[in-house]
């Protein structure tokens, strides 16, 4: 039992001082710009359960783009102060062509979405750790009677066990210099007292080893930075201060709510530019079709396609050059027209183009990165065939959320295809979508 407790408490030290490394490694690193910074939040309230339950801390870090479906952490539209945690319930996008992106949250438990969009701005990162029931401690560690607790007890008592560590030191080195004395006088004689003092030291030392991991768990907590509260809110609304490490402040008394009717979403608008069908089953003859759903034309100069090309999971195609007409079509494709089984001239042609026949989620971006449209699901392809008569997928009219199933059907006809025999491709580029 002893040998197990010994091994246990080995354990927790050694992971209490790895963890310490990891996180001023990694706060080093990113203050130098080499990663991103994460940031840590004490999670107060309930409105995200059961996916991140009352009392979680959680872990966000910066990305260049977000999704429907991801979980958040973002200042309040209205309050600086105020960090929220909630899902991206959906993408919008403003009237300019190019399509900058906002999201509209929502807590899993609240019925409605969030009443103003956020933009992308003021999100501090996606989740990727949530950490159950650990924010109760962390929280507790700041505050007076918790930080005295957590921190200072452990602390006090280390500093006094290192006080009689230093005194059974002095001790022991009495005791030796005793020994050899009497040794000298009587060479048979065992130093027993400096043996004694030698055990007694040791376990002193080894009891101040473990004691030490109380404090730094605590004080690691605060250092890492969950120094400030995200709250579930289904309004943002909060009089809760944020509190820093060792600092205390008295809360604003709590402001009573008046009940008002819930606000109605605005309507939102649709992305300037959509990807509109994809041939994934054309084997070597691939090609992708977008969409301006504006009546101006919109410059695609510099904006790519992310997981549309070869080379591993996120490869990218980068549009170099050329504009989408209003109401227009612009094709990208892997041959040109004499090359192809198409009967139409592509507006950007690139053997690099390499789609799985198991299914890709594709991201339209702009020059800024923003995320302008999402094709698929991340499972397999929602429509299309790649086996005879194989068929390209389409986006209906009007498009909605990219990632559902229902917004995409099979191709029916064969406009703008070399053939149209039965066992032909089916597909339109270019051309408006069957019904």
């Amino acid at each position: 039992m002893r040998m197990f407790l010994r091994l246990l408490l080995h354990g927790l030290w050694g992971a209490v001082l790895a963890l310490i490394v990891i996180g001023l490694s990694y706060y080093l690193l990113s203050r130098t710009g080499h990663v991103e910074p994460v940031s840590a939040y004490i999670i107060l309230s309930g409105s995200m359960e059961p996916a991140v339950p009352t009392g979680s801390v959680v872990f966000a870090v910066r990305q260049p783009f977000y999704i429907k479906g991801d979980i958040i952490t973002f200042k309040s539209p209205v309050n600086d102060k105020n960090i929220i945690t909630h899902r991206i319930d959906s993408v919008e996008y403003t009237d300019t062509f190019y399509g900058d992106a906002a999201v509209r949250t929502r807590g899993d438990s609240n019925s409605d979405p969030d009443p103003n969009p956020v933009d992308q701005s003021r999100i501090i990162g996606k989740v990727f750790v949530t950490v159950p029931y650990l924010g109760y401690l962390g929280d507790a560690a700041k505050k007076p009677q918790g930080f005295i607790l957590l921190v200072v007890v452990p602390a006090t008592i280390i500093i006094w066990e290192e006080f009689k560590s230093i005194r059974q030191e002095a001790i022991k080195s009495a005791s030796k210099a005793l020994g050899k004395w009497k040794t000298k006088r009587n060479p048979d004689s065992l130093p027993v007292a400096a043996v004694q003092a030698s055990s007694g030291s040791l376990r002193v030392l080894h009891m101040r080893n473990y004691m030490v991991i109380i404090p730094a768990a605590f004080a690691l907590l605060i250092i890492t930075g969950v120094g400030a509260r995200a709250y579930f809110l289904d309004r943002e609304q909060s009089t809760e201060n944020v509190i820093i490490a060792g600092i205390w402040t008295t809360p604003t008394p709590a402001v009573t709510p008046v009940n008002t009717p819930t606000p109605t979403p605005e309507p939102q608008n649709g992305p300037a530019v959509v990807i509109n069908e994809i041939n994934w089953g054309g084997g070597n003859d691939q090609w992708v079709e977008l969409k301006n759903m504006t009546t101006a034309p919109v410059d695609l100069t510099g904006w790519d396609i992310l997981n549309l090309g070869a080379g591993g999971p996120n490869a990218i195609i980068t549009i170099p050059s050329g504009s989408i007409p209003a109401n227009g079509f612009f094709l990208i494709s892997e041959f040109n027209k004499a090359d192809s089984k198409i009967n139409v001239d592509p507006d950007y042609i690139t053997t690099d183009i390499s789609l799985e026949n198991g299914g890709e989620q594709l991201f339209l971006r702009n020059t800024t990165d923003t995320v302008i449209d999402t094709a698929n699901g991340t499972l397999a392809w929602h429509a299309g065939s790649g086996s005879t008569p194989q068929k390209s997928m389409e986006r209906i009219s009007p498009p909605g959320d990219g990632t559902q199933a229902g917004q995409w059907q099979s191709a029916t006809t064969h406009t703008n295809m070399d053939a149209s025999g039965t066992n032909d491709e089916f597909g339109t580029p270019k051309a408006v979508n069957g019904l």
